[in-house]
């Protein structure tokens, strides 16, 4: 048997029954990935025990900023997933109870977690400003490809999620939350455009 070898490729002659062999070497690769813990994935199980128990309610949450979420989604031009924010931004206080559960054993969470949808918004939002033609403005080129970058931050969210070491959910409760996540980073302006005042 072949042992581990973090250093490279395992190599391991093979051969199989009646003194067949497998055609020569064949080469392993095991690929180390780092799993760092993560406090997202602390969070996701704390949310969907709080919208098990049925603490969930029926409304949109407000902000308070000078605009409505309805200001914020028409700025953008948010159309494929504008029922995303419509129907998982009803989690807002689930999403805002499981952050202070958090904040009481991990203090700083919830300020770290909406700072790394804000990071991963301005990676992604450059991404897409350097693919575009330099003759469109920046918000424009952001509105024409809104619904592709909330997208990929929740598809980033949930490979994330989906890699770490600390977060042991269904991946019902996993794509769930990675959606109600990413909508209350939007909500709370960590992903896409504020309004003009």
């Amino acid at each position: 048997m072949a042992k581990n070898n973090p250093a490279g490729p395992i190599k391991q002659k093979v051969s199989g029954n009646n003194n067949i062999t497998a055609g020569g070497d064949i080469t392993i690769t095991q690929e180390n990935v780092s799993k760092l813990p993560s406090i997202l994935a602390d969070l996701i199980p704390k949310l969907n025990d709080i919208i098990d128990a049925g603490n969930v309610s029926n409304q949109v949450p407000q902000t308070n900023e000078p605009y409505t979420i309805e200001d914020k989604i028409s700025h953008n031009n948010l159309q494929a997933y504008k029922h995303w924010i419509e129907d998982y931004g009803q989690y807002g206080a689930a999403i805002d109870e499981a952050y202070k559960e958090l904040d009481n054993h991990r203090p700083g969470a919830r300020s770290k977690v909406l700072r790394n949808f804000k990071a991963r918004y301005d990676r992604i939002k450059g991404d897409v400003l350097k693919s575009q033609s330099s003759t469109t403005t920046p918000l424009d080129i952001i509105r024409q490809n809104a619904d592709t970058i909330i997208e990929r931050v929740a598809n980033e969210v949930k490979k994330d999620l989906s890699n770490s070491n600390s977060v042991s959910i269904s991946q019902e409760d996993l794509d769930f939350s990675s959606i109600a996540m990413t909508c209350h980073a939007f909500i709370n302006c960590k992903i896409l455009e504020r309004p003009a005042k």
